[in-house]
């Protein structure tokens, strides 16, 4: 049988070149393993070789804009092996730098760290997606983090928030959680692109840091993985180390339903009107357009996209929606082409409540409307809604009673009133959005029962402010600007308890500072 196979087989006529398939992959193979003659890695020919053609087409067609390359890798969530891992565009294009790996390389990763400061929050129990999260401007310590179009919504769910990547709630949700939350989270991930903690601040959310394709699409998949983090495999003669646990197996559930939805700002365009591959994603884009990136998982694979220059730099029309998000979803169609996937299915402790739809909280007897929320049996919070109060008052003067206010000779009635968080009352009152003003309070009581306390927006509590030689003490004042709840109409500023000033909520007040 052999032999007659064996005269019927078509000689040869010509020399064939041998195959030249993944050689970033393969370059790293043996740095890594010197000794070693043969190496049986986990790569997958034919989608190694697919990645490869996509890369250079799709570059191919952008590179009159002066965006020459791209890497991407793809994870198996089941085997955690690395299936296939392009470093650039064209492996010989010395112009564009071709022979620098991609994947590798370390490059600030815009906006896909955003989820898992999110997931760091839904673990202590901090928000649900439902929630609300502030989104007015914003200071810390000198720096203030804009939204990427410099607009403010002034109140969202942190669903929406985190869909709409918006950076203020991202860099209010790292500062309630400790401004090292993040850096920990990476180095207990196995971060290596990273330096000492005192490098970064709260920017860090937003890109101000480096890391590389591959450890980053892998954190991806732990949270499909339940959270838990694997090795990447890259041997078939390797066994898997034990996963370190990141995440419960809730949060990364829910933070995967919010990445999941496709009715998004950053859905790329030639996408609209296409079916998409069912997948949760994420995508950044970095400062100054020099970095464009999409990272997607379903129960089966996780695939990580990079668009842009080795050389760093930027281009404007470079954005992970526009550049790396298509590429991902080829690839996840080719992929979900050869594999049936059924969905992740929700852990024991993640259920669903009714909150109320502006706060997010559980609601009051006020509350109205009301809509559905995820929320975690073991942490997330249960605080009644704060936004809806209701408040005595006297319909024949209209001064709202105290508290509790009872006498047999008035008579009283009851009404809601909405109270926003001071910041954003202050910022809608701003911005044309007028907000329920509470009654005066009856005038006996004024002096008894203060208001809320109010929000310092400026100056900030931990900035130090320097008296610069050269330059006139009255360019120098420092701005003493405070919000403040609906029931507050005035604020009173003390300097080293000394009477200032007063101003209302939301007016400015300048001090001339004094050195010492």
């Amino acid at each position: 049988m052999e032999y007659r196979e064996a005269l019927a087989e078509k000689i040869p006529d010509a020399r064939r070149d041998w195959p030249f398939r993944g050689p970033h992959f393969s370059q790293e193979m043996v740095a890594r393993y010197p000794q070693e003659a043969r190496i049986y890695t986990t790569i997958n020919a034919d989608l190694q070789i697919f990645l490869e053609d996509l890369l250079a087409v799709e570059v191919a067609k952008v590179k009159a804009e002066g965006i020459t390359n791209a890497a991407a890798v793809v994870i198996d969530n089941q085997t955690h092996q690395l299936v296939a891992a392009v470093g650039s565009a064209g492996f010989f294009n010395h112009q564009d730098q071709g022979q620098v790996n991609g994947y590798l390389a370390p490059r600030s990763p815009g906006s896909t760290l955003k989820p898992f400061v999110y997931a760091l929050a839904l673990e202590r129990g901090l928000i649900t997606p439902a929630h609300y999260v502030e989104d007015v401007p914003v200071l810390f310590s000198g720096y203030s983090p804009e939204n990427y179009d410099s607009t403010y919504s002034g109140l969202v769910s942190a669903q929406e928030a985190l869909q709409r990547s918006l950076n203020v709630p991202a860099v209010n949700l790292l500062a309630a959680l400790g401004g090292e939350a993040l850096y920990e989270l990476l180095k207990k991930a196995g971060f290596t692109t990273l330096t000492p903690v005192n490098h970064y601040g709260l920017s860090m959310v937003l890109g101000g840091c480096e890391v590389n394709l591959l450890e980053l699409t892998n954190l991806y998949a732990a949270l499909a993985g339940s959270g838990k983090k694997y090795p990447v495999q890259t041997r078939l003669d390797r066994g898997n180390s034990p996963p370190l646990t990141l995440f419960s197996p809730g949060v990364a559930y829910i933070i995967t339903e919010i990445l999941t939805e496709v009715r998004r700002p950053d859905l790329p365009t030639c996408w609209e009107f296409t079916t998409l591959p069912k997948v949760a994603w994420k995508t950044g884009t970095s400062y100054g357009h020099k970095d464009a990136w999409s990272i997607g998982y379903n129960p089966r694979y996780t695939v990580g996209v990079w668009v842009g220059n080795f050389s760093g730099e930027g281009r404007a029309g470079l954005s992970g929606a526009e550049m790396a998000a298509p590429l991902l979803f080829a690839i996840f169609a080719q992929l979900n082409s050869d594999t049936t996937v059924s969905w992740f299915t929700p852990p024991v402790t993640v259920k669903k409540r009714a909150v109320c739809a502006v706060s997010g909280q559980t609601p009051g007897l006020f509350c109205t409307p009301l809509r559905t929320d995820y929320y975690l049996t073991d942490c997330s919070p249960e605080v009644e809604c704060t936004f809806h109060q209701t408040y005595l008052l006297d319909p024949a003067t209209g001064y709202r009673l105290p508290p509790h206010y009872y006498s047999a000779a008035r008579v009283t009635a009851e009404q809601v009133y909405l109270q926003y968080p001071p910041r954003v009352a202050a910022w809608l009152e701003a911005n044309g959005q007028p907000v329920e003003t509470l009654p005066p309070l009856l005038p006996e009581w004024q002096k008894i029962l203060p208001g809320g306390a109010p929000v310092v927006r400026s100056p900030s509590a931990d900035y130090i402010y320097q008296i610069r030689r050269g330059i006139p003490l009255e360019y120098q004042k420092i701005c003493l600007e405070a919000a403040a709840g609906n029931d507050v109409r005035q604020l009173y500023w003390f300097i080293d308890g000394e009477f200032y000033g007063q101003t209302k909520p939301g007016e400015r007040l300048f001090y001339l500072p004094e050195p010492g």
